[in-house]
């Protein structure tokens, strides 16, 4: 009785969970500045509000006017501090995209704790500004990705020893940074779709794996640690590769992008596999044998049901 409770209590727990990761997505802003003659700007507002139609007011260095859907700027051009008004009130933050007439692409990121950016004339300075921003932007992007923490999550609960462990989530890591390469560059695309329901499966198979595991069967994780993270990291990437796509990478310092953003997922992925491990740790060390088992399976079950929450909710956006 108190295990089939326990059950509904994880499955309630799950669909409040489910229902508040859903309903309260914060909007982000992606805005195209891009340079149509000199020092006249053309803005392109990709962001559309589900209450009203708005335009973003900038906050513009001293030798910059707004006009309608321009920037126009005297010498020399926009460079100086950029802010946008609405931060905080119509969205989150904001993704600036900046192409001049060389076709350079430069990316700024506004938020809450960061409302202005400086653009600067220095091609030095504007690629390490790209470094910095591609890089926290990797980083954004596994840290509130739950999908791919749920799953780097299960692959950690499949093994009891670090070392294979480690070995695993190395070889999740390497395949992810394969196909995100070869996809961000264009090489190889796959439906985004269909590549976010396959991702939602692949958190349940892990889960089931772990549950299989504690009953007292092989499963075939056991065998080949490492080619179930290396397989499934090759999905992920594609899913990497489609938040990548979206940002843009600067033509003129593409591969440094793309580097530095995946630089910035191995980051937020050593980050949250180092908690992961900790958590487990003081569980291991001051929870007797059978509880401890038992949390992990607990967790197996709300990582399972949610990855096939996931699962069915963009198998029907697909089919419908």
């Amino acid at each position: 009785m108190i295990r089939h409770t326990s059950k509904i209590l994880i499955c309630f727990a799950l669909m409040v969970f489910c229902t508040a990761s859903y309903g309260h997505e914060t909007p982000i802003a992606t805005i195209d500045i891009i340079e149509r003659n000199d020092n006249i700007f053309f803005v392109r507002n990709n962001f559309v509000s589900p209450t009203e139609d708005w335009e973003p007011k900038f906050l513009l260095p001293e030798q910059c006017v707004a006009d309608r859907n321009f920037i126009k700027c005297e010498p020399p051009g926009l460079v100086g501090n950029l802010s946008i008004e609405q931060i905080g009130e119509n969205f989150s933050g904001a993704v600036i995209r900046l192409q001049r007439k060389d076709q350079s692409l430069s990316v700024f990121t506004l938020s809450n704790d960061k409302k202005n950016v400086f653009i600067s004339e220095d091609s030095f300075e504007a690629r390490l500004h790209t470094i910095r921003v591609y890089t926290v932007l990797g980083i954004e992007h596994i840290l509130i990705g739950l999908d791919h923490l749920a799953f780097v999550l299960g692959l950690s609960l499949l093994f009891t020893r670090l070392s294979t462990a480690v070995k695993t989530i190395s070889a999740f890591t390497i395949a992810h940074s394969i196909t995100l390469g070869i996809s961000a560059v264009g090489h190889v695309t796959l439906p985004i779709a269909i590549v976010e329901a396959l991702i939602a499966l692949s958190i349940s198979t892990v889960a089931a794996e772990k549950l299989l595991q504690s009953r007292g069967y092989l499963p075939w994780s056991n065998d080949k640690p490492m080619i179930i993270g290396f397989m499934f990291g090759l999905l992920h990437g594609f899913g990497f590769a489609s938040v990548l796509t979206d940002l843009g990478l600067p033509k003129d310092s593409a591969l440094t992008s793309l580097f530095s953003f995946n630089i910035g997922v191995e980051i937020g992925q050593i980050i949250f596999v180092c908690l992961v491990f900790a958590c487990l740790f003081g569980m291991r060390r001051f929870l007797s044998l059978n509880l401890y088992a038992s949390s992990q399976n607990a967790v197996a079950y709300l990582i399972g049901i949610l990855g096939l929450f996931w699962a069915i909710e963009r198998t029907v956006a697909i089919v419908t």
